[in-house]
């Protein structure tokens, strides 16, 4: 379900993985395993690149991903947060 990813990422971190791994089992990785790594799961040129910005660091507080301050989709702003 989009947007459940937040969640899915704890999940990971639940069995055992750090922040990092589990940032990079729900981006990089998962591409991968779709077969889509020439195209989604990193910030390269020639890829397509959706970016979100949240408040805090989630190598610090995995559950900054819940909060969602800018989404960026396609080099485009589809979501600001003014507050």
């Amino acid at each position: 379900m989009h947007g459940g990813i937040a969640q899915e990422i704890q999940y990971v971190m639940d069995f055992g993985a750090s922040p990092n791994q589990a940032l990079m089992a729900g981006t990089c990785h998962a591409a991968k395993v779709c077969g889509l790594e020439e195209s989604i799961g990193t910030l390269e040129p020639g890829k397509f690149g959706d970016i979100i910005g949240v408040k805090g660091n989630p190598l610090e507080d995995i559950a900054a991903l819940k909060r969602v301050k800018t989404v960026i989709s396609r080099a485009r702003i589809k979501y600001q947060d003014e507050g």
